[in-house]
């Protein structure tokens, strides 16, 4: 896994949303590429993602809450 490369596709795709949208970080990426991403490399992206958001890295996206299926749910502000 390419944690900066993905970590690139996703500011990529925040910069698109319109402010107020609700997502997970799989909304972020096209076609099967987050699918195709095994279940800890999906986590591991994950954590860091949210760690990123949280420390004010993205100072466009809020944490919102943790999902019943345990993904993270973020808004864009």
């Amino acid at each position: 896994m390419n944690t900066e490369l993905l970590l690139g596709k996703a500011r990529e795709s925040i910069k698109k949303l319109k402010k107020g949208k609700h997502f997970v970080i799989k909304d972020l990426f096209k076609g099967t590429e987050w699918n195709d991403l095994s279940r800890g490399d999906k986590t591991s992206f994950g954590r860091i993602f949210k760690n990123e958001v949280v420390s004010g890295k993205y100072s466009d996206v809020k944490y919102v809450r943790r999902r019943n299926n345990n993904s993270s749910e973020y808004t864009k502000i």
